[in-house]
């Protein structure tokens, strides 16, 4: 995001920046996910493709549910990527060839000119104010867990002095 109102604040237009799967069968746009709030051990959910589930609502002692957000359910929406799970003998998540978060790939980095608006048309940023991760990926790997984005950096390769 651009902060183009200059406050200081990511109150401005999101971007998405597309990755190698963009406009694919397998990256499915303003994709809705619904959890409820877990009356016992399990969170349940459903989307806006009419698919439902239901996973675990504790990991180690610790709550999933973002319990500070006020009613009975939250939903969030954003690009869904399709699972690339792979679950015969050992499982495998194998990554995208570009352009997403805790992926290894050969391509490394975002690029700013992948920056699309809703509409899929560039957005033609002239630089980066504020960035969000979020998962991208609506699949449980049964014993390993849920499929979540880890990130440990990010890094600015072209600062300027102002």
């Amino acid at each position: 995001m651009q902060d183009e109102n200059g406050n200081g604040l990511p109150d401005d237009m999101w971007y998405e920046l597309k990755g190698s799967v963009y406009g694919t069968k397998q990256h499915i746009a303003r994709y809705a996910l619904t959890y409820f709030r877990p009356k016992g051990n399990e969170i349940f959910w459903v989307d806006n493709l009419g698919n439902t589930g239901a996973g675990s609502a504790l990991s180690g002692g610790i709550t999933k549910y973002p319990n500070f957000v006020p009613g009975d359910r939250v939903t969030f929406v954003g690009t869904c990527l399709q699972s690339t799970m792979n679950e015969g003998g050992i499982i495998t998540n194998p990554g995208y060839d570009w352009g997403y978060v805790d992926n290894v790939n050969s391509r490394t980095g975002f690029y700013i000119e992948d920056a699309v608006q809703a509409d899929g048309t560039p957005a033609n940023l002239k630089y980066i104010d504020f960035v969000k991760v979020h998962t991208g990926k609506n699949v449980d790997a049964k014993i390993l867990g849920e499929v979540s984005t880890e990130t440990s950096a990010a890094f600015d390769l072209h600062l300027k002095n102002k």
